[in-house]
């Protein structure tokens, strides 16, 4: 079965990293979610795509710079499809588990360590997976690569994926074997048979990102990923269901 992540939850049309799009990403019946995750000035891990609140919110500033309170007090800007429920705040991650502890949902981390490093994301992140016993029910990745091995040293059974943006490394499937990852996480224009070759040929599954529209997704189904990444997780299904 090829796996449909909803990026950032139902984010085509609900407040993206927000609890709404998650809740309507889970009654889609898609079989995983993806959201990003940076710290606060306390350390608190709070569900957002950007280093700043500046798009998402009415606020600005840093997710480095604001405290746990200061994050708590935010509300993402609406859609219109939100328009008429309550007001959506920035998430933990924390809260975001204790909604899918008990479900059979694959959750893709994505440590947002690339533009800002987070001294000791990798262990609060695992630390928190370990808690709520989600270990064999999370991957996490990250386009800095070297977090990813980090985080194997810190927790071997949780899976990794290295995510890979318009540049594609030759032969990745050694590479990505090499940080002990389980998955390759592409752009989805990048992704060619060679790639998916290179990746299937030593165990490496292939889970390409951001992919949105009807053409683009039948595209990479008959090209043979083993999952999507998409905004449009109902369209997404709908596709996957026919393969």
């Amino acid at each position: 079965m090829i796996m449909c992540y909803a990026h950032r939850g139902f984010s085509d049309i609900y407040p993206e990293n927000t609890m709404l799009a998650f809740e309507k990403a889970i009654e889609t019946g898609c079989q995983g979610i993806e959201l990003d995750v940076q710290m606060s000035r306390d350390g608190t891990l709070f569900i957002m795509h950007d280093e700043s609140v500046n798009r998402t919110t009415s606020a600005s500033g840093f997710v480095k710079d604001l405290s746990r309170e200061q994050m708590l007090a935010l509300v993402s800007n609406s859609t219109p499809a939100s328009a008429t429920d309550l007001p959506q705040g920035i998430p933990t991650l924390a809260q975001y588990f204790d909604r899918v502890r008990q479900l059979p949902l694959i959750t893709n981390i994505e440590l947002k360590n690339s533009s800002w490093y987070y001294p000791g994301l990798e262990a609060a992140v695992i630390r928190l997976v370990r808690d709520y016993g989600l270990a064999d029910r999370v991957v996490l990745s990250s386009f800095n690569h070297a977090s990813m091995v980090l985080c194997h040293e810190l927790d071997p059974e949780i899976k990794t994926a290295v995510l890979l943006g318009s540049q594609v490394i030759g032969n990745v499937g050694q590479y990505a074997l090499a940080l002990h990852c389980s998955y390759v996480h592409p752009y989805y224009r990048t992704v060619t048979p060679g790639l998916l070759r290179s990746c299937h040929e030593v165990g490496i599954q292939v889970n390409a990102w951001t992919v949105n529209g009807r053409k683009t997704l039948a595209g990479q189904l008959e090209l043979g990923v083993d999952g999507v990444i998409t905004n449009r997780p109902r369209l997404a299904l709908s596709l996957i269901r026919k393969v």
